[in-house]
């Protein structure tokens, strides 16, 4: 979990319910306050999509492209 608190960023934690897998980045595994879900559906959380974007804008698991415009920002602060 990352992106809440200082105090919590990458530690391990028990939920008392499971963490919707949609939530979670497809390619790191955290599941922070903010995502962002790329036109093919997959979830990478503000910073795999960084890096998705400075790689040409592609999925990195389906290698499908994607645009700006297409994108659905995710925001789990409430």
């Amino acid at each position: 979990m990352v992106g809440f608190s200082n105090a919590l960023d990458w530690r391990p934690l028990l939920f008392l319910e499971p963490v919707v897998a949609e939530r979670a980045c497809i390619l790191c595994g955290t599941a922070g306050m903010e995502a962002v879900r790329l036109s093919c559906e997959h979830t990478v959380c503000s910073d795999c999509h960084a890096q998705c974007i400075k790689q040409g804008g592609i999925c990195p698991l389906d290698q499908k492209p994607f645009c700006e415009d297409d994108l659905v920002h995710l925001n789990y602060s409430t």
